[in-house]
């Protein structure tokens, strides 16, 4: 399935490495694996992972400080859905349940004890010399999303268990959490004082999470199948820069404009459907990473006019794009 390519772009930055080098052996271009949004396969993933790995050897801690990169604007519509929930705990349920939204790769597990939050994260399937810079940038990515959302609050760690030997860097979870990890642990564990966690986020949108889980569930399964037209039209609109049409997408994949009508429409959606999940999905990281004005930003997404720009966001998330601007970079 498809991935999203924060989690590499992240890790390229941090290891000071160049695209070109680090994409040998992959069947993805040096641009492509850098463009915000893009997507990748699994496969090559970890062969680029390996890569940055094998070129930088003494760089222990890379995964920490390619996760501290990690931004909630980076996980497209399920970053919405975070941002939308009512607190962190809820948000960080949903970002669970779709992970396979999100960038990071070992598979992660919650569990609430009270106001106790455990995080166990799995790497078993994942190649065994990976496994501690994968779990170190979802660790690093967690503390990272947290920061962003939590309003300054500081999160205390109450526990880091680490599989495997000692690693040279263990500072710097002390430095990141507060605690020093055990190593040799029988999983990795992240136990979290969740008492934070529960207070309501200024971002909040409460109205519009059974829409947003909607269109995640969908997103979802046209990732998973991605063969389908409807996952043809995604990487089309994906791809693109600027407002595209029914038409021209249907010139790109070789189709009538009606045949294309047609085949989405059994595949239970529609090309303007499609469309308004991926400029969401642009908005969103327009208006949380950059200083364009919403007139530009407008502009950018193919709308005619600001205010149907406008009146398009609220009816997706229940606030203006100001509004969310606003609540998405308070300090």
């Amino acid at each position: 399935m498809p991935r999203n390519t924060a989690a590499v772009r992240d890790l390229i930055t941090s290891s000071d490495l160049g695209a070109d080098e680090v994409v040998r052996g992959t069947r993805i271009a040096a641009s492509e694996v850098l463009v915000t949004g893009g997507e990748i396969q699994t496969r090559d993933e970890l062969t680029i992972i390996a890569n940055i790995v094998g070129a930088r050897p003494e760089y222990t801690d890379l995964g920490l400080d390619a996760g501290a990169r990690c931004r909630i604007a980076d996980f497209g519509m399920i970053g919405l859905l975070i941002r939308s929930s009512r607190n962190f705990s809820e948000g960080l349920t949903e970002s669970i349940r779709f992970q396979d939204l999100c960038h990071p790769l070992p598979r992660s597990r919650q569990v609430r004890h009270g106001k106790t939050l455990v995080i166990d994260m799995d790497a078993g399937l994942l190649p065994p010399d990976l496994h501690p810079v994968l779990i170190d940038y979802q660790i690093a990515a967690i503390a990272s999303v947290w920061s962003e959302l939590g309003a300054g609050q500081p999160a205390r760690t109450l526990e880091l268990g680490l599989a495997g030997a000692p690693r040279p860097h263990a500072d710097r979870y002390a430095e990141l959490l507060g605690v020093r990890p055990t190593f040799g642990a029988n999983r990795n564990r992240l136990v979290l004082d969740a008492t934070p966690f529960d207070e309501p986020m200024s971002s909040a949108a409460e109205s519009t999470l059974p829409t947003l889980r909607e269109d995640c569930k969908r997103l979802l399964v046209h990732r998973h199948a991605r063969v389908g037209v409807a996952g043809s039209v995604l990487d089309c609109l994906e791809r693109r820069d600027g407002p595209s049409s029914l038409g021209g997408v249907a010139d790109e994949l070789a189709m009538s404009a009606r045949s294309l009508r047609r085949a989405l429409l059994a595949e239970g959606t529609s090309f303007q459907a499609l469309d308004a999940q991926v400029r969401l999905s642009r908005a969103v990281h327009l208006l949380e990473t950059t200083t364009l004005t919403l007139d530009q930003i407008s502009s950018e997404l193919g709308y005619s006019a600001t205010p149907a720009f406008t009146y398009a966001f609220k009816r997706w998330t229940g606030k203006t794009p100001g509004a969310f601007r606003r609540a998405a970079t308070q300090p």
